[in-house]
């Protein structure tokens, strides 16, 4: 028998074997589909449970962070409260019940007389109500920014962990994608070392080929353990985000196909900037602590014209219980400090430097947030494109991989081709997995840099 017919025949039994999926289906096969997709890559013993992105961005809202930033505004509030204090009326009762005696001493300078024992009883309502407390006054506005400053404080909490559940949703998508291309290159390098083997029996090649492939098979094998692994370690991690049992599986129900992280953000820079600056909590918050300090160092100011009080008190005095008269007062108190060592000028220029410190910070800030804003429009803009190049990637090393297959069927070429076009396709599918996890990152990234982070799905 001939070469050429020996070859068409090692061919011929291999065709009719179980041979590799075509070259335009090896893509396909890393499209996760849904739930599926993911379940099937779980442990027997694990119950996957479904997740959509959008659900997971829902339950990032109750976690820790968010929680003390809730608890965080109730505190704020209670201090609007304390600070109002000073300008609502306050009122006291007071009894005393006493037993009085003294000696006093006569005239003549003889045995002192003793007065007493005797008993006094008195109690009374005392009552007053601030008519100029400018301190309280500017100190209630200041308690007031602080809580506006503790609300938006509360709504980036919730941005922050509404991204970062959604990145690390993406975590886990982008690992469970690896995991399927892992898979798929112990797939080619067992088919390649099959081919190697029957090729090597007809005496056709060389043993190093099959040696060669063996090789790939168990490197291929180490990958997809080492894919495994970090797919579990995502997992871990968005349990974390969500504040799940860190054992639990998921079975994404949010495809992994370019259009991961929905998001209405605008893709206009200008439009994006604009929307950044007016809707982001931290520049809300920045500003409603300027007010805050503008506000306490009012207050400071205000307390050189003192404070005036409407005060009275009605009350009975008398030897026993039963034995009281009545007596009352009535007036106006006004206190103004003098002189206090110069502890106030000290306090109000300390206080005018906070007040200019957070205006410099709040300027800072929206220079922040509008690169931020500017930075996130190109990334997504870039990220479309990427993932157009790195599609096209795929295909011609799909296309590169099925000739180098050929030429090695009719042995025209040894398999140092067909390896180092599964290596090409191996990259080129982890070039589209990552294009695809940088795109969705990218609409992740800018829902945040607008302030729309909780809208993702």
């Amino acid at each position: 028998m001939t070469r050429s017919a020996t070859l068409l025949l090692i061919a011929a039994s291999l065709c009719a074997a179980d041979l590799p999926a075509p070259a335009s289906a090896t893509a396909a096969a890393l499209r996760p589909a849904g739930p599926a997709s993911v379940g099937a890559m779980r442990p027997a013993a694990a119950v996957a449970t479904p997740l959509k992105l959008q659900e997971s961005v829902a339950m990032s809202a109750l976690v820790a962070g968010v929680k003390l930033a809730d608890l965080s505004r109730s505190s704020a509030e209670q201090g609007v409260r304390i600070q109002r204090a000073g300008l609502l009326p306050q009122v006291g009762v007071e009894g005393t019940a006493s037993r009085y005696a003294a000696s006093v001493s006569s005239p003549a300078d003889v045995e002192p007389i003793q007065v007493g024992p005797y008993n006094r009883f008195d109690g009374r309502v005392r009552a007053g109500q601030a008519l100029l407390d400018l301190s309280s006054w500017y100190g209630t506005d200041a308690a007031k920014a602080d809580v506006r400053s503790a609300t938006a404080a509360q709504r980036q909490s919730l941005e922050a962990a509404a991204v970062n559940a959604a990145l690390r949703y993406v975590a886990v998508a982008r690992a469970a994608a690896l995991v399927e291309a892992r898979r798929l290159d112990l797939k080619l390098a067992d088919e390649l070392a099959v081919l190697a083997e029957a090729q090597v029996k007809a005496g056709v090649a060389e043993p190093i080929n099959a040696t060669r492939a063996q090789t790939q098979v168990s490197a291929a094998r180490g990958d997809v353990l080492v894919a495994e692994n970090r797919e579990s370690q995502a997992h871990i991690d968005l349990a974390r985000a969500i504040e799940l049992d860190l054992a639990q599986r998921f079975a994404l129900a949010t495809a992994f196909d370019g259009t991961m992280c929905a998001t209405e953000a605008p893709r206009d820079i200008e439009q994006a900037v604009a929307q950044a600056v007016t809707r982001r909590p931290e520049l809300q918050s920045a500003t409603a602590a300027i007010e805050s300090a503008q506000s306490r160092l009012s207050a400071i100011r205000g307390e050189r014209w003192g404070n005036a009080q409407l005060v009275g008190e009605a009350g009975r005095t008398g030897p026993a219980l039963h034995d009281t008269g009545a007596n009352w007062s009535f007036g106006v108190q006004y206190t103004i400090p003098v002189f206090d060592g110069l502890r106030r000028e000290g306090r109000i220029e300390a206080q005018d430097i906070a007040a200019r410190s957070a205006l410099v910070s709040r300027d800072d800030l929206r220079i922040q947030v509008a690169a931020e804003a500017r930075s996130a429009v190109l990334d997504l803009l870039t990220g479309e494109q990427y993932w157009s190049v790195a599609r096209e990637r795929v295909a011609l090393a799909e296309k590169e991989l099925g000739q180098a297959r050929d030429r090695f069927r009719v042995g025209v070429a040894s398999n140092l081709d067909v390896i180092a076009a599964q290596q090409s396709l191996s990259q080129a599918l982890d070039a589209e997995i990552q294009a695809r996890a940088s795109l969705a990152t990218s609409r992740a990234r800018l829902a945040h840099a607008v302030g729309s982070a909780t809208a993702l799905k």
